[in-house]
Order: C-alpha cells, then structure tokens, then sequence
C-alpha cells in the first residue's frame, strides 16, 4: 500500500536515501512536467528547472522517459548526467543495434502497417508517434476516447510476438519485446553511478518496472488515476513534484 510522500515517513525514507550516495532518478511526462494534450507543449515549470539544476550539480541524476532520448533532452532546462528514453530501450545498452535480423523484420513491417493505416487510425482520432525504438499510438484528444481505444485494440490484436503493446495514460505504447524497461536501465545506471540508493519519481504503467525493482529503493507514484503496490510513496498530483524536489534540495544540503 503506497504512503503519502511528504509525511514523517516519507520524510525518513527520503532522508536516509539522501545520507548515502544517492542517484536520483524521473520520469518527465506527467512527473518533471505536466501532461498536455499536445506532447510538443510539454515542459518542467520554471521553478521545477531551478530545483534541479542545483540538484544535477550535487548529485548523479536521470531521466526516464517514453520519448525518444534527443526529444526529452531537449524540453528539460537542465542537464543530467544520465538520459534514457523509450521506455528504457534508448540510452541503454543494446538498442536498435542489437536487434536480430528476426526483430527488424517484425520492426519493418509493422512500421509499414502503422503507415497504410494511418489515415484510418486518424480518422479515429488516434495520432501516431514513431520514437525509432517504440511508438505510441496516442487517443487523448480523440472525439471519443473509448471508441478510439476499441479501434486501437482491433489493430493490435494480430501484433507479432516479437512486439509488446501496453497501456499509457490516454496512448497505447508498441516496443520490440526483448526491449530493456525502466528497471533494468535504473538499475544499470544506478550501477555505473556506484549509487548506494535510489529514489525514483513516476507516474505511469511503465514506470511499474522501477518500483518492483529493488524493495530497498525510495519508489514514488505521482497522482492516484493509476495505482500499484510496489511503489513505496505517492504524490497526490503533479503540482506536489515541485514540492518533494525542494525538500530533496534541502535534504542534499544537509547531507552534504
């Protein structure tokens, strides 16, 4: 059961991560910066950036997001040490090089697919976002986002086995299968970053793969429309991030 972030315990918890060597890690979209219905609008606030910009220069941090790695980098105001986009595909080890000739076949003709279909699926409202190593099939702006979902449920259900579709807030995202998660590139970073501790801030179904990851980090949820267990502290909404940064802020001071 998730516990409210910025308590005494949330505080404690927040406190000991930050006493160690300590890697920060987010996502952005609906964590460091709100959700929009245009994902080109989509940036931290002012004083989000300010917060971490002192942050990146205490302590290792990164960013994990579905975008693809250039785009993200480009919206943040910042510069973190680590970037990893596509839902931990793009950045981590491996990648689209690594890709069997098996998996680029199935990546071939489903972006050929994605392509003939594409005015149908935007007749229906859903808008199509290729990301080089996933896409997401958004339906947040549709005229009716239920039917759109349906109609994008009837396109994927002959997807190839060697592709994985899962749900988003409002989008349906489409990887290649044998694609690492968010967890496993948290963990490779927080490897290579020689961290002792973890505190992780996400929002979404695939930041699930952090927060199941390693009982011992600080693993927080941002907003109550989607829940789970393994997250260890919740944030009511987005507006609270701005919040928990500047207590981060305080506690990297005192630590250090």
């Amino acid at each position: 059961m998730m516990q409210p972030l910025l308590t005494p315990e949330g505080m404690q918890a927040l406190r000991g991560a930050m006493d160690q060597a300590v890697l920060l890690a987010f996502d952005f979209d609906g964590t460091l910066a709100p959700i929009v219905d245009d994902p080109t609008a989509a940036r931290p606030s002012a004083e989000v950036v300010e917060v971490m910009k002192d942050l990146v220069r205490r302590h290792p941090v990164a960013i994990v997001s579905g975008r693809a790695r250039h785009d993200v980098a480009t919206r943040l105001g910042f510069e973190p040490r680590f970037i990893v986009g596509n839902h931990g595909a793009d950045g981590a080890d491996g990648g689209m090089q690594q890709w069997s000739p098996e998996v680029l076949s199935a990546v071939v003709t489903w972006q050929d697919r994605l392509t003939s279909n594409r005015s149908m699926l935007a007749h229906a409202g859903v808008a199509i976002e290729d990301k080089g190593e996933s896409w997401t099939l958004h339906y947040r702006t549709a005229p009716d986002p239920a039917s759109a979902r349906h109609e994008i449920a009837r396109f994927l259900s002959d997807l190839h086995p060697l592709l994985r579709a899962f749900d988003g807030k409002f989008c349906v995202n489409v990887v290649v299968a044998a694609s690492p998660t968010k967890g496993d590139a948290v963990e490779r970073i927080a490897k290579e970053a020689k961290a002792e501790s973890v505190i992780y801030f996400g929002d979404d179904v695939t930041d699930e793969s952090v927060y199941w990851r390693n009982d011992e980090w600080v693993t927080v949820h941002v907003g109550y429309d989607i829940t789970f267990d393994e997250a260890r502290f919740v944030l009511e909404q987005q507006d609270d991030v701005l919040a928990a940064l500047r207590l981060l802020r305080t506690l990297s001071r005192v630590s250090g």
